[in-house]
């Protein structure tokens, strides 16, 4: 089983086209970990429409949390988020069917 965590970023590896590379590299990836990045980051987006483009046996994916217990997360860095998320497990789950 091919597992990676993703703890930060440098600036190489945050664009678009080397998340591509990744991803692509990593085709048999069965668990993907953002837990360490900011759940409001730009790179998450990314993330998620690489992995869903090009790994498609991922059975885990651990998202990261507001950390601001006291606070919802709301706008359009969220909206972002999320509409991403779902366009990805939607291609995840049409690949299982």
């Amino acid at each position: 089983m091919i597992e990676f965590a993703v703890h930060g970023f440098t600036q190489d590896l945050a664009s678009s086209e080397r998340l591509q590379d990744v991803a692509l590299a990593c085709k048999s990836l069965k668990r993907l970990e953002l837990a360490k990045i900011s759940l409001l980051s730009k790179h998450i987006p990314e993330i998620l429409e690489a992995t869903a483009s090009h790994c498609r046996h991922l059975e885990f994916l651990i998202l990261p949390r507001n950390l601001e217990k006291r606070s919802t997360v709301s706008g359009p860095s969220i909206d972002k988020v999320m509409t991403t998320l779902y366009a990805a497990m939607e291609r995840w789950i049409r690949l299982e069917a």
